[in-house]
């Protein structure tokens, strides 16, 4: 594994050799705007897709726009799963599919769901971006564990303007998000 962003495809090459040989753990990988995904593997089969907050087949979804990356691998028991197992479709892209895509450059379909329950991917994404312009860098980790943690918009905007320093600039950020995604 690499330390080194290289093209996603090139970082699930890696994902496909461990797969042949049989690999129990979870294959780590760090997107170059600094996103975290993981694939758990038992002898070489995918269990379980994470990447931004969503799972299996919404993961891989998004997990297929990415263009550079890094990852590791940490061999050994891979836990509990908690959403179930990726879709053969996914599966088969994880081992193999990804090489297609790369070369027809489009990426796979995305699977007909709305992210977080409630909030579309765009959605999601502005209101992430309008934490950034008040929060900074950290913003994107503290909207992931959020985002995972409630499907309410208003609870989101709570969550999030509580780590802000006063008020005025928490009401000024719940603007903000509302006029983005148009509530």
């Amino acid at each position: 594994m690499s330390v080194v962003m290289r093209p996603l495809t090139f970082v699930l090459r890696d994902l496909l050799a461990l797969a042949q040989r049989r690999a129990t753990g979870v294959f780590c990988i760090v997107t170059d705007d600094n996103r975290f995904a993981s694939i758990k593997l038992r002898e070489g089969k995918p269990l379980e897709v994470m990447y931004r907050s969503q799972f299996n087949d919404a993961a891989m979804a998004l997990l297929a726009q990415v263009q550079m990356a890094r990852a590791t691998f940490q061999a050994g028991v891979v836990g509990t799963l908690k959403h179930g197992m990726p879709s053969d479709e996914c599966t088969r892209w994880l081992l193999g599919g990804f090489e297609r895509q790369s070369a027809s450059a489009a990426p796979p379909p995305a699977p007909k769901i709305r992210a977080n329950g409630v909030l579309n991917e765009a959605q999601l994404q502005a209101i992430e971006e309008a934490a950034t312009a008040f929060l900074g860098p950290i913003a994107g980790v503290l909207c992931e564990g959020i985002f995972e943690a409630t499907h309410d918009l208003d609870r989101i905007i709570r969550d999030i303007a509580a780590n802000l320093p006063d008020a005025e600039e928490a009401a000024r950020f719940e603007a903000q998000v509302r006029k983005a995604i148009g509530r």
